[in-house]
């Protein structure tokens, strides 16, 4: 009986040298391997390729992206308000005002593919902002946060009151007291839409 008593009170001591050393090596890991954030904001970058970059130390600026497959594409510079970006070479730019916009097909035809940049007067206000009392929305299926040229922003997908009932994004930004808002059709591939937003930019 009492061999059975020092045999369990063997395996209980055995047990909890096990337990921590196993919880020794643990915190070893997590302290000592896994990489440290510095304390940069857990924001990403769409990269042309569709991958996205964070921001890294020391700077807390973004890490640069892996490839730039839209290094041959058309360049559009607006300086009276003040932002550029890359558009597909086989696309056709059209200054309507205050929209600028963007498609694979002449202004009167209804286009494949298309991108819109639309300025307003007035900046949104974030805080109390409706998007639902837009008056081109029907119903909204989405809401996420995003990153423009280093401006936080919010992307909406919806569907459009009209004719052609398709399903649509549309990003609202706030830059030098006037409201931006990017639009653009679900159509739009992933890869077009990820490398036209990457090289979009404000010109500082």
């Amino acid at each position: 009986m009492k061999n059975t008593k020092s045999v369990a009170l063997i395996l209980i001591v055995l047990i909890i040298i096990g337990v921590l050393a196993l919880s020794g090596r643990a915190y070893y890991f997590l302290t000592k391997k896994m990489p440290k954030s510095g304390g940069c904001t857990l924001e990403a970058r769409i990269c042309p390729d569709g991958s996205a970059v964070g921001r890294s130390d020391p700077n807390c600026e973004f890490a640069p992206c892996p490839t730039d497959e839209a290094s041959d594409w058309k360049i559009y510079k607006n300086e009276e308000y003040g932002f550029e970006m890359r558009y597909p070479k086989w696309w056709n730019v059209y200054e309507l005002n205050e929209r600028i916009l963007f498609k694979d097909a002449p202004l009167e035809d209804i286009p494949d593919e298309w991108f819109s940049v639309n300025i307003k007067n007035n900046e949104y206000d974030f805080s109390n902002y409706d998007f639902s009392k837009e008056k081109m929305v029907d119903k909204i299926t989405g809401k996420e946060e995003i990153n423009i040229s280093d401006i936080k922003g919010f992307r909406y997908t919806f569907y459009p009151k009209s004719e052609i009932y398709i399903l649509t994004k549309y990003i609202i930004l706030n830059y030098k007291g006037q409201g931006w808002a990017l639009s653009y059709g679900y159509d739009l591939s992933q890869e077009l839409e990820n490398q036209m937003l990457s090289t979009f930019r404000f010109l500082k």
